[in-house]
């Protein structure tokens, strides 16, 4: 006779009940405030294709120099990253690389 895996329950306590409270209330907030861009739309905006921007955004985030946020699915950068242009603010880049060494991510 087999004996049954053991089966290990997630630990969720307050602490994490919490935290994932505020990361959606956060994301919820992002959403709402129209300070966030999709790929499809950056796209539009700089005359690339979704894939150019898609790997533009993968290759900037793995540098440390871009957060996003995934919500439904969908690839959002918040616009405070990104200059009249859609490309990169150099500025903030080094905050958020600076920020990303500390932790912080989408």
């Amino acid at each position: 006779m087999l004996a049954s895996p053991s089966v290990v329950e997630p630990i969720l306590d307050h602490t994490a009940a919490e935290r994932a409270r505020l990361v959606n209330e956060a994301r919820a907030r992002l959403l709402g405030s129209g300070k966030a861009v999709t790929v499809e739309l950056t796209a539009k905006a700089t005359g690339r294709s979704t894939g150019a921007v898609r790997q533009w955004a993968t290759r900037q985030r793995a540098a440390g120099m871009l957060v996003t946020v995934v919500q439904d699915g969908v690839l959002l950068v918040p616009t405070f990253q990104l200059d009249d242009a859609f490309g990169l603010d150099h500025d903030a880049a080094e905050v958020v690389a600076r920020l990303v060494t500390h932790g912080m991510s989408g």
